[in-house]
């Protein structure tokens, strides 16, 4: 496998390839996305050149051991696309020749206590361990957690969107379209969806619109019952039925609400989209949650593949500077994608 079969594969030209590969800057995130897709897709091992002493380092850690391990999240309804953060950690394990085990664990605590005897030298996790539960034996170990948790983890660093910049880009996108009266419609299933919520908020009301916000508070987070979104549109159609002033945009915080969304307003005899419905911009970019969807919505892309990447290169940043330093948290930046055939 070469170089230039890659570029073929990726659709770029062999430079192009080469500067990903080697974490240059003046490619945009979009291209490094497919670029690391096509060497993932490959099994592709490239020669990694890195200024200074950086090839050194990362020799160290070739063939070490890292867990990749989504914790139980409940239902299916809030999964986000594994399969697109699991290509993103891949392509950066095939890049720095880590041994990558993945896994799936149903019960928290076997998982721990799996973890702590597996002798893993890294770990990317995703989900959630409650503070009871006995996870010191895992704090020792380097670890990296993706995207955001009801709680923040006791330990190790986190790699996530910049959910204040996903509430300002939903604002900014309604403002452009000149819906002055709006709304915001979640579940509150953790403090980074909070940070969503509050920027779409402030920015509306900086420029003067008003913003219902509906932020309903779940039963039981671990769980996820049904009734937690069938009690959400309720209130969400309760109080669109009420207003007075009926609202023209909604920014739902989650691609998997959309479908909710929709049949409820309909059932209820109201309007998604076109000239006298409501207009909907979501967030996530978890295509799976919108095929079907009519209108397709605008979204927010949160680059699940680029925080699973990312992940994985902060893990071994922390595998090759030993010693202790603080906790990290990256965040990403998120990015509009208009509804299809819209320019913006």
């Amino acid at each position: 496998m070469t170089l230039q079969q890659v570029a073929e594969r990726a659709g770029v030209s062999a430079s192009t390839v080469s500067r990903v590969i080697n974490s240059m800057p003046g490619i945009t995130a979009e291209t490094a996305d497919t670029v690391r897709r096509a060497i993932a897709e490959m099994a592709y091992t490239p020669s990694i050149r890195r200024r200074g002493g950086a090839r050194a380092e990362t020799s160290s850690i070739v063939g070490a051991k890292v867990a990749f391990m989504v914790l139980a999240q409940g239902t299916m309804n809030a999964v986000p696309a594994y399969d697109y953060l699991l290509r993103g950690v891949s392509a950066a394990a095939v890049r720095y020749q880590v041994d990558l085990q993945v896994s799936f664990p149903s019960d928290t605590r076997s998982a721990i206590d799996m973890l702590g005897r597996a002798a893993f030298d890294g770990l990317i996790l995703h989900g959630m361990i409650n503070p009871t539960e006995s996870s010191r034996p895992l704090h020792h170990i380097p670890t990296v957690w993706l995207l955001g948790n009801r709680r923040r983890p006791s330990w190790g660093d986190q790699v996530m969107p910049d959910n204040a910049t996903v509430g300002q880009i939903a604002a900014q996108y309604l403002l452009r379209n000149n819906h002055r009266n709006v709304i915001y419609f979640g579940l509150r299933s953790g403090w980074s969806l909070g940070i969503r919520m509050l920027a779409f908020q402030q920015a509306m009301e900086d420029a003067g619109a008003n913003v219902i916000t509906i932020n309903h508070e779940l039963i039981d987070f671990n769980a996820f019952q049904p009734q937690d979104s069938e009690q959400a549109i309720a209130t969400l159609i309760r109080t669109y039925r009420e207003a007075k002033e009926k609202p023209t945009g909604i920014f739902i915080a989650e691609d998997w609400l959309v479908r909710l969304v929709y049949n409820s307003f309909r059932e209820a005899g109201f309007e998604i989209g076109g000239p006298n419905g409501i207009e909907v911009i979501s967030c996530n970019n978890d295509r799976a949650h919108l095929v079907g969807v009519d209108p397709v919505p605008a979204t927010i892309d949160i680059r699940y593949e680029e925080i699973g990447y990312r992940a994985l290169e902060q893990l071994v940043h922390r595998l090759t500077h030993k010693g202790p330093s603080d906790r990290v948290r990256i965040m990403l930046e998120p990015a509009l994608l208009p509804p299809p055939g819209v320019v913006v």
